[in-house]
């Protein structure tokens, strides 16, 4: 085992690195193990310009993974930068509620449509004439449930 330490190059860390990038891909480990491999590949690049032992090598190997685990750690409970729409990124219907939009449709019997950019929506609310606005309260299943905007 100590010839095989003493036989590591930055290569060898290049290449455990790799499997570090790989198994993350692989397994979805919310980035923890590419911060392994970036501090697997810093230690191989310092072995390049900097002779040192394994012992050395093993110790700068575990400082810098720490250090990258903690700065990850620390970047990831940060607040966010707020959108628009902060938990609804990729939930289209959740975004229109609070939305005004014009009537393509009447609104009879409780059942019209609204137009939104290339498709049309079902609406259901009051009864009302075509090219009325109205506001997205709510969604119920994939129809929105609409109220006369107060604009």
């Amino acid at each position: 085992m100590i010839t095989w330490l003493n036989a590591l190059t930055p290569w060898s860390w290049f290449y455990l690195a790799l499997m570090l990038a790989t198994c993350e891909l692989v397994l979805g480990t919310n980035f923890f193990l590419l911060w392994l491999g970036l501090a697997a590949s810093c230690v191989g690049t310092v072995l390049a310009f900097v002779p040192m032992s394994w012992e050395m090598q093993c110790v700068l190997f575990s400082v810098l993974d720490l250090a990258s685990v903690g700065m990850w750690l620390w970047w990831s409970k940060q607040p966010q930068k707020h959108t628009q729409h902060p938990l609804h990124l990729n939930d289209r219907e959740a975004q229109l509620v609070g939305k005004t939009f014009r009537l393509e449709t009447a609104i009879v019997h409780g059942r019209g449509q609204i137009r939104l950019h290339d498709s049309n929506w079902q609406v259901t609310g009051p009864d009302l004439p075509q090219n009325a606005l109205v506001e997205v309260v709510r969604l119920d299943g994939v129809v929105l449930v609409v109220k006369p905007s107060p604009n």
